[in-house]
C-alpha cells in the first residue's frame, strides 16, 4: 500500500499495474495527477520573476576555456581574414563591378559568391585586389576548378 501525495488516501496496487509501475505510482487518481502537476509548474508571476533575475546574465560554465570549441583564445589566420572589414569591403566591390550578375552565366540574385580568381591562399598580395575577383551564382562557382579545395585534392 501506498498514500496519494495530494489526497493522502491510501492506494492500492490495480491489477493491470507491474510491481514496478506501482513503485514508480504517487497519485490516486487523474484529478491527484492534474493537481500534481499543477502545484509543480511555476505560477505565470514565478515565470516571469525568474526570467527577470536572469536578464544580462550568459551561461558562465560555456564562456571562454570552459566552452568545448576553446582553442586558447586564437581565431584561426584565414578566418579573421574573412571577417575582417577590408574582405567585406572587396566582396561588395567586386559585386558592385559585376552589377550583382554571374559573370559566367548571367544569373542575378541573392545567391552569389565573389570569388578568388587566384586562389586566396596561394596569393596573399591579390587577396584584396578587385581584379582578382569575380562575381559568380553557386552552380558556376561549383564548377571552377577552385572551388573548395579541388586544386588540392586533384594534385
Amino acid at each position: 500500500m501506498k498514500i496519494c501525495k495530494i489526497c493522502k488516501k491510501e492506494i492500492a496496487k490495480p491489477k493491470k499495474y507491474s510491481r514496478k509501475q506501482f513503485e514508480t505510482t504517487v497519485v490516486c487518481s487523474k484529478k491527484c495527477q492534474y493537481e500534481l502537476r499543477r502545484r509543480w509548474h511555476p505560477s505565470p508571476e514565478s515565470i516571469k520573476k525568474m526570467s527577470e533575475s536572469h536578464i544580462g546574465r550568459s551561461h558562465p560554465w560555456y564562456r571562454g576555456e570552459n566552452n568545448h570549441f576553446w582553442r586558447g583564445g586564437k581565431t584561426p589566420k584565414m578566418l579573421a581574414l574573412r571577417m575582417s572589414l577590408e574582405y567585406k569591403l572587396w566582396r561588395k566591390a567586386v559585386f558592385e563591378r559585376d552589377s550583382y550578375m554571374c559573370v559566367m552565366c548571367g544569373y542575378k540574385g541573392n545567391k552569389l559568391n565573389a570569388d578568388h580568381i587566384k586562389p586566396f591562399c596561394d596569393y596573399p598580395d591579390l587577396r584584396f585586389a578587385i581584379d582578382n575577383g569575380r562575381t559568380l551564382c553557386v552552380p558556376c562557382h561549383r564548377k571552377t576548378d577552385t572551388f573548395g579545395r579541388k586544386a588540392i585534392r586533384n594534385d
